[in-house]
């Protein structure tokens, strides 16, 4: 398939290599802000022109990275503090199955780590945070 590849004028061309440069200076700069920055310039572009030559350069802008909070204490990790005797350690699981009818199905089930024997299951349509504690 064979597909008609646009021209790009010797005016866009240079304004692409202006957004190219800024973009790579300021990087967390989105088209806007570029945009702005050349008005500054005194390049005075329309915000689709600014746009389409933004996409037509192939440029994102780059996200900004979370700071990733700790999970917990690490002295209480599972891998840290293991189950020492029966009843010691006790981890409950949620899971979710559906009834012929196509009505949801909500299971929690609870065991010991040290005996890994399952304590009790429940199952009910819904388990709020009061049927999890009972």
């Amino acid at each position: 398939m064979y597909r008609y590849k646009g021209k790009v004028s010797p005016e866009n061309r240079a304004i692409i290599t202006q957004m190219i440069e800024l973009s790579r200076r300021y990087p967390r700069y989105g088209w806007r802000r570029i945009r702005v920055m050349l008005r500054l310039k005194g390049l005075w572009i329309s915000k689709e022109r600014a746009r389409r030559l933004w996409r037509q350069a192939g440029l994102t802008r780059t996200g900004k990275q979370r700071k990733r909070r700790s999970q917990g204490v690490s002295a209480n990790a599972c891998s840290v503090k293991r189950a020492e005797y029966r009843n010691h350690v006790w981890s409950y699981d949620f899971l979710f199955d559906r009834t012929v009818s196509g009505r949801k199905l909500k299971i929690l089930a609870i065991v010991d780590e040290f005996t890994r024997e399952c304590l009790d299951v429940v199952v009910a349509r819904k388990i709020g945070s009061d049927g999890a504690i009972k």
